[in-house]
């Protein structure tokens, strides 16, 4: 269960990812969707639909990363229950920006300990999403990472309008992520003002990922550049394909993060993959993503990040020494051992 399977969207993802899984394991599996959109009507069937089609063997997990508009389905249901909990953005980030996204998380976090009694197991991504329901009282709470392919990104051929574009000598800072403001693009945006004051060297900060679900954030992102006279070195990229992402990591000489909450972080864990090297602020789950790779800053300290940022642009034995740690960090996020992982868990479930 979702409340929305969108394209480029990490819960969405996860969800066709454990459907292939159980599917490989012999399982039939369905995805509901409290909004289904029309392009997925083949793999996605409406929420309301489910209730007629679970008996006390079947297994439901509900995915839950803000309001859950068919929570009182869920609880309901005579099936054995999992939640699967990506965390719930706290939702005084968007009191002063977006009316539906503050009340979507506010409801959320008011709904959860709902949803976490009604579950007989609850399934997370990491630790600090763990503690959260721990303090609820959830009573069979693990830590089972996200199911990423991540070897499928090596299989995407980088889009050649974007090597072309922004190859070119220039010291291309990249952040993945959508424009809200709990990811502190703002920030960002700072600490890359002061990286080229600083360092006095050619560069660019590139913004990817959709700007238009806040758009008075995206907004003052702009005018925060142009304050910062470095409006002519940030690109918001919006909306990206998968060959157009790829690409941007194919271009970066870092992958700078300044988020201020994210339950897990799975740009993070593509750029070590591809081997980009992650300069991130101490915040939330960054910390435990990266697992010890990377480079993490303790304190939003502008000439601090700049100069981290520089070292591992240009410092080549150490850029080669942060590159080798995070292949290493990647391993524990194999599918085959999270499968082992997810395989435990519905066993136990099924007795």
């Amino acid at each position: 269960m979702v409340a929305r399977l969108s394209s480029g969207d990490a819960m969405g993802n996860h969800a066709i990812a454990l459907q292939r899984l159980f599917a490989s394991w012999g399982f039939s599996s369905r995805i509901f969707a409290s909004y289904p959109p029309p392009d997925t009507s083949s793999r996605c069937q409406q929420a309301g639909s489910l209730e007629d089609t679970l008996g006390p063997d079947d297994i439901v997990v509900l995915h839950y990363g803000a309001y859950a508009p068919d929570l009182e389905l869920f609880s309901r249901t005579r099936a054995r229950k999992v939640l699967a909990y990506h965390n719930v953005t706290p939702p005084s980030f968007f009191l002063h920006h977006a009316a539906r996204h503050y009340y979507e998380t506010a409801l959320g976090r008011l709904e959860l300990p709902k949803a976490v009694s009604s579950a007989r197991q609850c399934w997370t991504e990491s630790a600090y999403n763990k503690r959260e329901l721990d303090v609820l009282g959830a009573t069979d709470c693990r830590v089972v990472p996200l199911l990423l392919q991540l070897d499928e990104l090596d299989r995407i051929t980088p889009d050649a309008r974007v090597l072309s574009r922004y190859d070119d000598g220039a010291t291309n800072l990249v952040f993945v992520g959508r424009l809200v403001p709990n990811k502190r693009q703002d920030n960002l945006i700072t600490a890359f003002a002061c990286y080229r004051r600083e360092s006095g060297r050619r560069a660019r900060l590139l913004l990817v990922g959709r700007s238009d679900e806040v758009s008075s954030y995206h907004a003052e992102l702009r005018a925060h550049a142009r304050h910062l006279a470095v409006d002519d070195a940030v690109v918001f990229t919006g909306h990206v394909t998968r060959e157009e992402l790829v690409a941007y990591y194919r271009v970066a000489a870092a992958f700078v993060c300044m988020s201020e909450h994210e339950g897990f972080a799975v740009p993070l864990v593509e750029a070590m993959h591809l081997g980009v090297p992650v300069v991130a602020l101490a915040r939330a789950a960054v910390p435990e993503t990266l697992g010890g790779a990377g480079v993490v800053v303790d304190e939003p300290d502008f000439g601090v990040i700049a100069g981290a940022i520089d070292r591992v642009c240009f410092d080549a034995p150490y850029r080669e020494h942060v590159i080798a740690a995070q292949h290493r960090r990647i391993e524990a996020f194999a599918p085959e051992r999270v499968a082992v992982t997810l395989r435990e868990c519905v066993t136990e479930l099924q007795r």
